[in-house]
């Protein structure tokens, strides 16, 4: 296992991680934009921690762990910002419940 360890751990996070890394991907795209300060520096962390380990000669599935959660939470912070974009825009769909 060893050799090009950025594309290995770029398609094991693929694999493993899915719609995951596309939600926390789009979290940064927006933190980058709004400059979200948070958001900037839990994806710069990610990064930095994906352009270090991708150094190594050696390439293992556990050395990429540390940051699945980070991207949990990149991802959550997505959801967030979208629930609030979203629940206004809805609010008209909504019905009142008669009994």
């Amino acid at each position: 296992m060893e050799g090009q360890a950025l594309r290995w751990y770029l398609g094991y996070l693929w694999r493993v991680e899915g719609p995951l890394i596309i939600l926390a991907l789009a979290e940064m795209a927006r933190a980058a934009l709004r400059r979200h300060r948070p958001s900037l520096l839990i994806g710069g962390f990610c990064l930095l921690y994906l352009a270090f380990v991708s150094r190594f000669a050696v390439r293992n599935p556990w050395t990429i762990m540390p940051i699945v959660p980070v991207l949990l939470v990149l991802a959550a912070s997505w959801l967030a910002h979208a629930y609030c974009w979203l629940r206004p825009r809805l609010a008209h769909l909504q019905r009142p419940l008669a009994y």
